[in-house]
């Protein structure tokens, strides 16, 4: 009779063959933890699941759409597929450390936590650092998670008790931007929460990034800050908070004119000056005045470790 994995790792994908092999090779060296890896082929064309499979190891599992569903299905399917006790979301091109789950896993354990979630980088598909992203304290969680999603890197961050996952439901599919921050909203409204403070987590920036579509954003926002109205904790979704990011998106993908003019509105609507040099930055990118100067910090030491993909 076999054993259940402890942790099941869920990684929707599609279309992303090479990628998403490199990301399951990189899951094999998770240290000092039993898993399983549950690829959801979300209708891919690119023989993603037949590589899958090639790589003949029984940790990895992979569970095929015919046509694509979305990521929040696609989300579900790999729960539901899953054995483990314990659930973690791994996008197809982000990157962890190798003892993320570990670490994650001694959390919870000290502190009898349901969930738990840890501070993150952004980095480019070579390892250069760009941004380090903190992770709050669980009760600032609790103060912040309907205003902001303060839970840095995606879904890419978190491990849930699989319980708990089934208890509050899973990824609202008429949601795509802000599905994985929904889920965190119920999550810190059902369970305790833990924080791992070390950068475990890379986010990688590349041209083909989900959050510089920023299609549907709006109505994604409105339908949010209707679903959580009655949420026991405080505060409300911060559409100047929401308008930066989309600023940050626009100006990632090359639209200055138009994240001056999100900058803008979150200085308004925050009557904070905060805003006010992005504001500048992204009308002199777009007068050709200057390039904005791309910041390099040090890279964690697992991820200064990694060979660039």
């Amino acid at each position: 009779m076999s054993v259940a994995p402890a942790v099941s790792v869920v990684v929707p994908t599609h279309n992303r063959r090479d990628t998403v092999v490199s990301t399951v090779r990189e899951l094999f060296a998770q240290h000092a933890v039993d898993l399983e890896i549950v690829v959801v082929d979300d209708g891919s064309t690119d023989g993603t699941s037949e590589a899958l499979e090639a790589l003949g190891d029984p940790r990895v599992r992979v569970v095929r759409h015919p046509r694509a569903l979305g990521q929040s299905r696609a989300r579900d399917a790999g729960v539901a597929a899953a054995r483990a006790e314990w659930v973690a979301f791994l996008d197809d091109d982000d990157r962890w450390a190798p003892d993320k789950l570990r670490r994650q896993l001694d959390a919870a354990a000290a502190a009898n936590a349901d969930f738990v979630y840890c501070t993150a980088v952004t980095a480019s598909v070579t390892g250069t650092v760009f941004d380090h992203l903190p992770a709050p304290d669980p009760d600032a969680l609790r103060r912040l998670i309907r205003a902001y999603n303060v839970i840095p890197a995606g879904s890419s961050n978190v491990l849930v008790r699989a319980d708990l996952l089934q208890r509050v439901g899973g990824f609202d599919p008429a949601l795509t931007h802000l599905a994985d921050w929904d889920v965190w909203i119920r999550l810190t409204e059902a369970g305790q929460a833990a924080v791992c403070p070390e950068p475990l987590v890379a986010y990688i920036l590349h041209e083909t990034n989900i959050h510089l579509d920023q299609s549907g954003l709006a109505s994604e926002a409105r339908h949010l800050r209707a679903k959580h109205a009655r949420s026991s904790l405080p505060g409300q979704l911060d559409r100047a908070a929401l308008d930066g990011w989309r600023g940050w998106a626009h100006q990632r993908r090359g639209s200055s004119l138009t994240a001056a003019r999100f900058y803008l509105a979150a200085a308004v609507r925050s009557r904070r000056a905060s805003y006010l040099p992005a504001v500048a930055s992204a009308l002199l990118e777009h007068l050709r005045v200057r390039r904005p100067k791309v910041r390099e910090l040090v890279p964690p030491d697992w991820l200064a470790r990694s060979p660039a993909r």
